[in-house]
């Protein structure tokens, strides 16, 4: 079980850093670019924050690898410009548009910006370089469920180290956007109204404590072990709410896991509520938190997966457990993730989730 956990970990961390590693082209590649603008100064915004980019102008930076194609124009975007960027990966693995910005200290900070993709099933990247050519990055889905506008607040702790310089991330030079394969193929990505704010004091949580109120697949990230599989899919709740279904397919000592970005303290011992229903096999749920230095913490509900009912579960952060990661102290002054993972003896199976928030 424990060479299963540290599969798991490192496969995420695989998912969140090595699709990225070729985006920033390096001397004597073959990624084509051109000569990249001089760094560009912040300045005030009456719409909350620093306006880094209004993309009123075309100066950004395109790349691309040797069989993908990049176009980037301007069109209409969220209350102004927007900067639309068509890509073809075809046989391809990435695109990128990169410009330089000053950002002296990003500690406490967050990047503010609107996007919507469209077409392709592909993957949004999007990186901070800073003077040493340290690579900070995080990795969002490019297609949102309603195919509108979302808006993205991606703080310190959204962003993890990658490679390059070392795992300080010191005064940022350039902000990195990429579109890395995931399905594939062609599609358009638009960008508007980038800042840089205040970081949120309750990161992605509420201020009721709701983490996940079942109304959405947006938010979530998926990783999976070998030969298995897992969607996402909207279905009915309890007393007509809506709920999330993980729906999954594993072989026998093989996994599947979604994770939530939490971002938030959970100081003072608070509870974990979820309301969940499995349907399926008896496989294992596991519930984890992962704080700053990648601790991760977990509640193993053994055979969970064919329960059959909803059931009302809480957990106090006191009652997890330390599985592998960082230290074996979870801090909770910055809880980074909550995962939730489905292993065991394998077969194919839903589990469904209704809501999950935080009780003090």
């Amino acid at each position: 079980m424990k060479r299963l956990h540290q599969g798991m970990a490192c496969l995420w961390a695989l998912s969140l850093a090595l699709s990225g590693m070729p985006l920033q082209a390096k001397p004597n590649t073959k990624a084509k670019s051109v000569s990249k603008p001089a760094a560009a100064a912040m300045v005030p915004a009456s719409g909350g924050g620093l306006l880094l980019d209004n993309f009123s102008k075309m100066d950004w930076t395109s790349a691309r690898d040797n069989s993908s194609e990049i176009r980037l124009s301007q069109v209409a975007g969220k209350g102004g410009s927007a900067l639309r960027v068509a890509y073809d990966l075809k046989n391809g693995s990435w695109v990128s548009f990169t410009k330089g910005f000053v950002i002296d200290d990003f500690r406490n900070k967050a990047l503010s910006i609107w996007v919507k993709g469209k077409g392709a099933n592909n993957n949004l990247e999007i990186k901070l370089v800073d003077e040493d050519d340290t690579n900070y990055g995080v990795k969002r889905p490019i297609l949102s469920e309603s195919g509108d506008w979302v808006h993205l607040t991606l703080s310190e702790a959204d962003f993890s180290y990658w490679w390059g310089g070392d795992p300080a991330l010191g005064r940022v030079k350039d902000i990195y956007f990429a579109i890395s394969k995931g399905d594939g193929g062609a599609g358009e990505l638009l960008v508007s109204d980038l800042r840089l704010a205040a970081a949120p004091k309750d990161g992605n949580i509420r201020k009721d404590g709701m983490i996940f109120d079942g109304a959405s697949k947006e938010g979530w990230m998926v990783a999976k072990g070998e030969a298995s599989t897992i969607n996402l899919e909207t279905t009915a709740g309890p007393k007509g709410t809506k709920a999330l279904a993980f729906k999954y397919s594993i072989p026998a000592g093989q996994w599947v896991s979604a994770r939530r970005s939490l971002n938030a303290d959970l100081s003072g011992n608070p509870s974990i509520f979820i309301r969940v229903k499995g349907e399926g096999e008896p496989n294992n749920v596991e519930i984890k938190l992962i704080d700053r230095d990648d601790s991760t913490f977990g509640k193993d509900f053994p055979g969970l997966g064919a329960s059959g009912q909803w059931q009302d579960i809480t957990i106090p952060l006191s009652d997890f457990s330390y599985k592998w990661g960082g230290d074996n102290r979870l801090d909770s002054s910055l809880i980074r993730y909550l995962d939730l993972a489905v292993s065991g003896s394998g077969g194919a199976g839903k589990i469904i989730i209704g809501e999950i928030k935080i009780v003090r």
